[in-house]
């Protein structure tokens, strides 16, 4: 089997692979790039996987050409060909902006259990061609990944989804989140909310995605994936399995993992109470925390009943705030609460050229005696509740 592809392509199909397959937390063993020959369609298919994600791409008849005889698939329905990731791509990119030549091709094909790679440049004043040689372990496919590498999007219960609206999700609620396996790494997708868990603050978003979005959580490594490569792709296809969610697009196809236990966020749907709050211009607020953020120490927030600004300082820096508006501050009375400016900027979610031109501040009555802060907006789309003292 030979697989002779265009080199610029490829590359680029290698560099999205290396997004699934060299994730910190895969195992060494799944670091490789896949490829995939159907007996039945003669095509060819470009797949990563790791414990999470199935990534699948089928390059375009023009992009490539393949040379195979049916007698080499004898009763197996798929040939493969597995090298590690890290070592082909970096042999490729070392053809990059060269100064004499210009890669025209790059053929891999399956010799003795090794992959012979053979890269064609041609000098660029004289048209000459140039070849050199590489060769990989072909590394066995394992038969416990074949069910990852096989995966299919499901024919029904299919959804087109605008990947800018999946993006607002992604965009607004990935920086809340950690790396890791705990609830603050956890993006819960419900019937009504899309939230994420922060150890000093709770957002929940109103879900207005199509209905496939219901019912599970993704990880901070899923949505990093989904946000870097599907949100790339203008519109997809998205539907579910029990164990997946699907994306499909042209010659592309992912399989994310997921996970049917949610967490119950109504707690903080019952705390947000509208009876107290300030307005604020958003954007002049969040350019005044990042001076309070120059020093590390918390920020204590002053409100006086009938003021016409709130106070900001730290113990470098103080600061008024206009504002524009206000519910309840006589009944309220005199308010003074600390909070880490890195919390409120965070918890004012999303790119502010998406979001409302005014933040509201509310505060929110707890059984305790005290207050929870809560912002939101004039949308009514989302909002975060943050713990004070």
């Amino acid at each position: 089997m030979k697989i002779s592809f265009n080199y610029e392509p490829l590359v680029a199909m290698l560099s999205a692979t290396s997004t699934v397959v060299e994730d910190a937390m895969s195992s060494e063993d799944l670091k490789n790039v896949i490829f995939k020959v159907s007996k039945e369609t003669k095509l060819v298919e470009v797949i990563g996987i790791n414990q999470l994600i199935t990534y699948r791409q089928t390059p375009s008849s023009e992009n490539y050409t393949l040379e195979v005889e049916d007698d080499e698939f004898g009763t197996a329905d798929a040939l493969f060909m597995q090298i590690k990731s890290k070592e082909l791509l970096g042999a490729l990119n070392v053809f990059k902006s060269m100064h004499k030549t210009k890669v025209t091709g790059v053929s891999l094909e399956n010799v003795e259990n090794k992959v012979k790679i053979i890269i064609t440049e041609e000098e660029i004043d004289t048209s000459k061609e140039l070849r050199s040689g590489w060769k990989f372990d072909n590394i066995p496919v394992k038969p416990n990944t074949l069910p990852m590498i096989n995966l299919q999007m499901p024919v029904e219960n299919r959804f087109t989804e605008e990947s800018v609206k999946i993006s607002l999700y992604v965009d607004s609620l990935l920086p809340i989140m950690t790396n890791g396996t705990n609830l603050y790494s956890k993006m819960v997708f419900s019937e009504n909310r899309v939230v994420a868990f922060n150890p000093a603050f709770t957002t929940l978003m109103n879900n207005s995605l199509s209905e496939v979005f219901r019912g599970f959580s993704l990880s901070y490594r899923a949505i990093s994936f989904i946000k870097n490569v599907i949100c790339a792709i203008p519109i997809v296809t998205v539907a579910k399995t029990p164990q997946y969610l699907c994306f499909s697009a042209d010659g592309v196809e992912a399989f994310v993992r997921y996970d049917n236990k949610t967490a119950d966020y109504s707690l903080y749907e019952r705390l947000f109470t509208k009876d107290f709050a300030v307005v604020l211009d958003r954007q002049y607020f969040r350019d005044v925390l990042k001076r309070l953020s120059l020093a590390s120490d918390a920020v204590e927030v002053k409100i006086e009943a009938n003021a016409d600004s709130i106070v900001v300082q730290n113990s470098k820096f103080s600061q008024s705030v206009p504002i524009t508006n206000s519910k309840g501050l006589d009944a309220l009375g005199s308010v003074s609460f600390k909070v880490l400016p890195d919390v409120m900027n965070k918890a004012i979610i999303g790119d502010d050229s998406q979001f409302s031109n005014s933040v509201f501040m509310y505060f929110a009555p707890t059984q305790n005696g005290g207050y929870s802060l809560v912002f939101s907006d004039d949308s009514g789309f989302w909002f975060s509740v943050a713990s004070i003292r």
